[in-house]
């Protein structure tokens, strides 16, 4: 498990985990739902400081904006309300940061380990007699792992804060108009981040049946020409073949399993973070309207945008992950069903 997951994770949840990969602890619905709500929990206490703060800010603004209009001078409501959405405009902007460098470092982690295990699963495959899906699946994988992870990291995350930074600009001053740019920019991303999943989790899908349905034959046709056409031993060593596919399969099995567990605690922690901070900037949004100016509260709503494309992006890549996995274990599966 990576550092940065163990540093996040409670010491209860982490000790929960430990008795599941261990095989002691009992999996069920209710136990991974209070396991995430206790993650998610923990994280808003975490992060509530903020909120605190943002708060914290907004009556501020409020008071100052009233106590000013009280006197007329609308020069000091303006630069009072101007110093308070700065304040909150840094604050976030520094949240923003290690929350996006968290997904980049998660989408970072996810890579390592698949160019560490799949390999592995690779050469079980082909082991087992699935050469053909071996063969279609490992260059698929690559293009995720030095390209598509890479897209991500470097276009999509990049994006995501110039969209933020082009809300901050727009509700800085009423001379301003840029939301039209920010509103382009999490469309980008929107689309760039559905295209690619479904494009890859698409082709994927189709070589990982078109592979399976050949090395299914293969094998087949492989098994029963030395039944018939071996003589004396040709049976015992039919069922030989078969005995050492189907072990072949269970180390294969098991390495892919023990690769998606490495994998959902690789992004577990890391999405419960983001999750948690857009619940908490929702609740800061609602708390702000009756007392904040209009700019500040439709910064934080634009900044939950923000953070809600950042989940999808993290959320879309480890499921990418998810597939190329579980479509190589299905593969060797296959072979003998």
């Amino acid at each position: 498990m990576p550092g940065e997951t163990k540093q996040l994770m409670p010491d209860g949840v982490l000790a929960a985990l430990k008795q599941y990969a261990a095989g002691e602890g009992r999996i069920d619905a209710m136990s991974l739902l209070k396991l995430l709500g206790s993650l998610l929990l923990d994280q808003m206490r975490q992060q509530a400081g903020l909120m605190i703060q943002l708060v914290a800010l907004a009556f501020l603004s409020g008071m100052v904006s009233r106590l000013s209009s009280s006197f007329e001078n609308k020069h000091v409501n303006e630069v009072a309300t101007l110093a308070c959405y700065c304040l909150a405009v840094v604050l976030m902007a520094v949240n923003i940061r290690q929350l996006v460098v968290l997904g980049q470092d998660t989408i970072a982690q996810m890579s390592r380990l698949m160019e560490i295990a799949f390999p592995l699963l690779m050469l079980l495959l082909a082991g087992s007699g699935g050469t053909v899906a071996a063969g279609l699946i490992q260059p698929t994988a690559a293009v995720l792992t030095s390209g598509i992870s890479v897209f991500i990291r470097a276009g999509v995350m990049p994006l995501l804060i110039a969209a933020f930074v082009f809300s901050v600009v727009d509700n800085m001053s009423e001379d301003i108009h840029v939301s039209q740019l920010s509103d382009l920019s999490r469309s980008v991303c929107k689309w760039l981040v559905g295209s690619v999943f479904t494009i890859y989790v698409g082709v994927i899908s189709l070589q990982g049946m078109a592979s399976m349905r050949f090395d299914g034959i293969t094998y087949r046709t492989a098994k029963y020409a030395v039944k018939q056409f071996v003589p004396v031993v040709g049976s015992m060593f039919s069922d030989s073949m078969s005995m050492v596919v189907g072990c072949s399969l269970l180390i294969q099995n098991a390495a892919g399993i023990t690769a998606l567990v490495l994998l959902a605690l690789t992004c577990l922690m890391p999405l419960v973070r983001i999750a948690a901070a857009i619940g908490l900037y929702k609740v800061t949004a609602a708390l702000m309207q009756p007392v904040a100016d209009k700019r500040m509260v439709t910064c934080v709503d634009a900044m939950t945008k923000v953070l809600t494309l950042l989940f999808i992006s993290v959320l879309a890549g480890a499921l990418m992950f998810f597939v190329t996995f579980g479509i190589a274990m299905g593969a060797g599966a296959s072979i003998v069903g």
